[in-house]
């Protein structure tokens, strides 16, 4: 069974059915005592079950999460496609020798010794303040590693969601230094800044109010708020992002957007136009500066992508299959494309290792 097909609805309508007639029906045919009571009871906890069945198959369909109920348990099995779009994944960057020390006194961290920091990092546009965790690299307060400069990685997660999804679904720190350990990539310090701020989902773009600047926040304020309190990489090709979904889109479009702060970005499961399914808060003028695909034909910046989607996920294919068309030089677009598969985790969590290497191969500041 195909869950992204548009026959899914025909077996939604059978459990509608099931659920609300099936249940009427027989909850009227229960004998009117104890035993029919029990016997109420479990049918509109069937009934409630078919019910609740019917529309998270509308969801899924909807959402493209998973294509197949196999893809629930395990991910799916696929063809993985691989392209290389605009100038040469080596040489998209022609950076000095990156600094790899700091030897300046920095102010103590709100949680000494812990790998795990919590900020409340402010606006430079309005007077508001969004969280930010950090995860640093193990060896971050080794009397040996004291003055060592390291790269940083933004990490943006999905929406609805939190930046707790880099500690859980995805361990970032447990994934990084695995990678660490296995020389595919330097140690780096993650940076995760909430992506909903207020609950607002902004898709990280300049809204109309002094509350929802948040791609100067993601762009200028936390890296400057970052480099002030941590020994960080100042050159750009030390920057770059990784992100999933709307995370994703906010990684690729602010990195394509100031190229002068960020080299590279990651892309897993994301897209290259904003989404919004309503009413957007940007009139059609700004809207445009926001479209990747467009901005990737017509002024490239010279950053590098690696991008993963798969072609069932219409959540992402949709704008990635017309941006890989578009890149263009100086540009550099990586692109790992699965043949199955949908719009979760099960297909973005063993991509993120594999988005690391990239950067740990190609990209100055990451390099081991």
């Amino acid at each position: 069974m195909n869950l992204l097909d548009d026959s899914i609805y025909v077996v939604v309508a059978v459990l509608a059915v099931a659920g609300l007639g099936g249940g009427a029906w027989l909850t009227s045919r229960t004998p009117r005592n104890l035993r029919g009571a029990a016997l109420n009871g479990l049918v509109i906890l069937v009934s409630s079950v078919l019910i609740l069945a019917g529309v998270g198959l509308v969801l899924n369909r909807s959402n493209a999460w998973f294509e197949k109920p196999s893809d629930i348990l395990g991910g799916a099995e696929s063809k993985e496609e691989h392209q290389q779009k605009g100038a040469a994944s080596d040489t998209f960057v022609r950076e000095d020798a990156v600094t790899r020390t700091d030897t300046r006194a920095l102010p103590a961290l709100p949680a000494p010794g812990q790998r795990t920091q919590v900020f409340n990092v402010p606006t430079s546009v309005g007077n508001a303040t969004w969280a930010v965790t950090v995860i640093l690299p193990s060896g971050y307060f080794e009397p040996g590693e004291a003055q060592r400069a390291y790269p940083v990685l933004m990490a943006g997660h999905g929406m609805p969601g939190s930046t707790r999804q880099f500690q859980s679904v995805i361990d970032m720190a447990t994934v990084g230094d695995q990678a660490v350990s296995q020389r595919k990539i330097a140690p780096f310090i993650t940076v995760v800044p909430s992506l909903m701020p207020n609950g607002k989902d902004t898709e990280c773009v300049h809204g109309p109010g002094g509350d929802t600047q948040v791609e100067t926040w993601l762009a200028r304020d936390v890296p400057a708020f970052v480099a002030e309190r941590l020994r960080v990489v100042p050159q750009r090709s030390g920057w770059a992002w990784l992100g999933f979904s709307a995370g994703a889109w906010c990684g690729s479009m602010v990195t394509m957007r100031h190229p002068d702060r960020f080299s590279a970005a990651v892309s897993l499961g994301g897209y290259f136009r904003p989404a919004w399914t309503s009413k957007p808060p940007l009139n059609a003028q700004r809207l445009a500066g926001y479209d990747l695909v467009a901005l990737a034909k017509t002024k490239p910046p010279r950053v590098a992508l690696s991008v993963h989607s798969t072609r069932k996920d219409a959540s992402s294919w949709a704008s990635t299959k017309p941006f890989l068309e578009s890149a263009r030089a100086p540009m550099s677009v990586t692109a790992a494309i699965d043949s199955a598969g949908g719009h979760n985790f099960s297909v973005w969590r063993p991509q993120v290792p594999k988005g690391l290497a990239w950067l740990g191969a190609g990209v100055p500041g990451f390099k081991p």
